[in-house]
């Protein structure tokens, strides 16, 4: 950003202009020394709650002048610092911040390098900070070390919802950690773990979470490698678990072999609603069985919120509406039950 343009954005912040709530300097190029000055301006600033600093070379000095930022600041919801090199010392930096501010609810640090240290502080920091919803770390290359320092704050950490860990090579241990880590966790409510390598090894860390969990509504696996063999360990958590309603697994060369599984285990599941597989090569009528659950569970869940919102002013209407819900739901697990039978005769011929 040139020198001029920066100078009257710093008049208006300082101005404290209440019409201006959110700023995006995205790859404006203001580095190290321009953080400094905005972080300066904001301090008694009360009307920015959004701040978008990505792509900017802040470097760790940057990260420094933003955590400095964050233990004064009052208003700031949202920070952006994706891809600024920020690394160890500016992980733990705004893991320093992360410990006194009450304000903050989400974070981007996408692509940034953290390193081992940086990811342990923030950790730490996680271990105690109680406002932070949404965390995002993705490609910051954590490994299973870095998944192990997370999945130990996610056991105690009652305010994280969103945490989005893609291409971090976590591989199966990682996986194993969070898995751990999800057995106890009642607030995260969507986990990312797209590109981590965690392979069937990891997938049955994670259905044995699935099994006891009741918080996660979404858990993206995408290009996995988790195959049909991991497919089935799914599969046998999803007839079990009764919160996930989002599940992504494309790209992990599930075959016909895994989506018969998880088209089988959908016939007992009423709570997923999505289940994306990518690959239509592995047949129409997998994919129309797999969609048709998805609806009536879509269905079926829109119609328990519909309940929860009524109240219990009725309950003789409600046991109705439940009664009719159970009905659909017999009438379509008969339905696949039927469908099934024809195939196996098909196949006998």
């Amino acid at each position: 950003m040139p020198g001029d343009g920066l100078e009257s954005l710093l008049r208006l912040l300082r101005a404290n202009d209440p019409t201006t709530t959110e700023l995006d300097l995205e790859g404006s190029g203001i580095g190290a020394d321009g953080a400094a000055q905005l972080a300066e301006a904001l301090r008694d600033n009360t009307a920015i709650t959004r701040l978008n600093l990505g792509w900017n070379d802040l470097g760790d000095e940057g990260a420094e002048q933003m955590s400095g930022l964050l233990r004064v600041n009052t208003v700031l919801k949202v920070l952006a610092l994706g891809n600024n090199d920020l690394g160890d010392e500016g992980g733990e930096h705004l893991a320093g911040a992360l410990h006194v501010n009450t304000c903050l609810t989400k974070l981007d640090l996408y692509d940034n390098a953290l390193g081992d240290e940086g990811t342990e502080q923030l950790s730490e920091a996680l271990r105690v900070n109680s406002t932070l919803e949404h965390l995002d770390l993705y490609g910051n290359f954590l490994g299973a070390e870095g998944a192990a320092h997370l999945a130990g704050a996610l056991r105690v950490n009652n305010a994280l919802k969103q945490l989005d860990l893609a291409v971090n090579g976590l591989g199966a241990e990682g996986a194993a950690h969070l898995a751990r880590a999800l057995r106890v966790n009642t607030v995260l409510t969507r986990l990312n773990l797209t590109r981590n390598r965690i392979g069937v090894e990891g997938a049955a860390h994670l259905a044995g979470a699935l099994r006891v969990n009741n918080a996660l509504t979404r858990l993206d696996l995408e290009s996995n490698g988790i195959g049909a063999e991991g497919a089935a360990h799914l599969a046998r958590a999803l007839r079990i678990n009764k919160a996930l309603e989002q599940l992504d697994l494309e790209g992990n060369g599930l075959g016909a072999e895994g989506a018969a599984h998880l088209a089988g285990a959908l016939r007992v599941n009423n709570s997923l609603t999505q289940l994306d597989l990518g690959d239509k090569s592995l047949g129409a009528e997998v994919f129309r069985e797999i969609e048709e659950a998805c609806d009536a569970n879509r269905v079926w869940r829109d119609k328990q919120r519909a309940r929860g919102d009524e109240g219990d002013e009725e309950d003789e209407e409600d046991d109705e509406i439940e009664k009719e819900d159970n009905q659909a739901m017999d009438a379509w697990h008969g339905f696949a039950r039927w469908q099934e039978n024809i195939r196996e005769k098909k196949a006998m011929m």
